[in-house]
């Protein structure tokens, strides 16, 4: 059903049209009018209130219950009615449907949400509550999360996300080859630090054909690049092969290999004295156990947040689309309805 249609049942709606007004395909045109729920002058003279009344009065999706392989994240959420500037998000690992989205992300909340389950679902004979069925957690570096983690689910695996530890990894390094541009006073080096920094990068095409540099008077390909740069600043050298031997890690470990290459790679990291990478490892230390955890295969798949953080920017697009909101309740009944399939109105 089209913007217009949606409309012009909107402005005629009766109880026996209701069914068929609410129910509309997830698409782009009707997630404008269900997430923004302000219509255009143009194409909808109805008051966006009643709108939104129609919406709050038929809309309200319970959560799911909490899968055997759960992701947690956080998103940006300032305009929240609720006292908090992030909100929380819970997602089933395997099919991707959102379980819930709470208003806080914060130890206090957390703690009062999942009590709250415990306390609906615990069955006394068994001494086992929902929060058993919970096996594997996956999340970013944050340390709320993990305590919440030990105290309400303490039979789960917690795994730390690759993707956060590699972004980590790469502001420390990053961090490193900034401090030499700001350092030195060459200018033709920090020509090659501003200019081809990228030749830094995992999996960069060094071997091209060589061109010739003005600047520098001769015939280059990106592989001289990248030696002028280790000859000229040792340090990058070193940060730069500590890089790529976690990315490699990374890439090639299994769960049976890695607690020896992380333990490794920790040692190779604290000895190698270089001041910007001390935050790396020593974060590579505090999650040391869930980094590990985070190389378990779920149907083939290393557990991570990839598919949740695909989700979270969907949301943002939402938001963006809805030109803000404030109404938490409001908000979590629209992200629930657009981003699950399965979630629908009440009549």
């Amino acid at each position: 059903m089209g913007l217009e249609q949606f409309v012009t049942k909107l402005l005629n709606i009766k109880e026996t049209d209701l069914q068929e007004l609410i129910t509309l395909e997830k698409s782009d045109e009707s997630l404008e009018i269900k997430l923004r729920l302000k219509p255009r002058p143009t194409t909808c003279p109805l008051c966006g209130s009643k709108v939104m009344r129609i919406f709050d009065a038929h809309v309200s999706i319970p959560r799911k219950p909490l899968p055997e392989v759960m992701s947690m994240d956080e998103h940006y959420f300032p305009e929240s009615d609720y006292d908090s500037l992030y909100c929380c998000l819970l997602m089933n690992f395997r099919t991707g449907e959102m379980v819930d989205v709470l208003p806080d992300r914060r130890k206090n909340y957390l703690m009062h949400y999942f009590s709250g389950i415990k306390k609906e679902t615990l069955d006394y004979a068994l001494r086992k509550s929902e929060l058993d069925n919970v096996r594997y957690i996956s999340m970013d570096m944050y340390e709320p999360f993990r305590d919440i983690a030990s105290v309400y689910f303490p039979k789960a695996l917690v795994c730390a996300d690759s993707f956060h530890v590699m972004k980590h990894l790469t502001d420390c390094f990053r961090q490193v080859v900034l401090n030499c541009r700001r350092r030195t006073e060459d200018e033709n080096l920090k020509y090659l630090l501003s200019k081809f920094r990228f030749v830094l990068n995992h999996n960069a095409i060094l071997d091209n054909e060589p061109k010739y540099n003005k600047r520098l008077g001769r015939y280059l390909n990106y592989r001289n690049l990248r030696d002028m740069m280790f000859a000229s600043f040792p340090e990058i050298q070193i940060v730069y092969e500590l890089k790529e031997f976690y990315i490699r890690i990374n890439n090639t470990c299994t769960l049976e290999d890695i607690p020896e290459a992380l333990e490794n790679a920790i040692l190779r990291f604290a000895d190698s004295g270089i001041e910007e990478y001390e935050p790396f490892y020593e974060m590579l230390t505090n999650w040391q156990r869930e980094i590990i955890n985070s190389f378990t295969l779920i149907d083939g798949k290393r557990i991570n947040n990839s598919f949740i953080e695909s989700k979270n920017r969907i949301l943002e697009k939402l938001l963006y689309n809805g030109n803000g909101f404030k109404n938490f309740q409001r908000t979590r009944n629209r992200i629930l309805y657009c981003l699950n399939r399965n979630d629908t109105y009440k009549i």
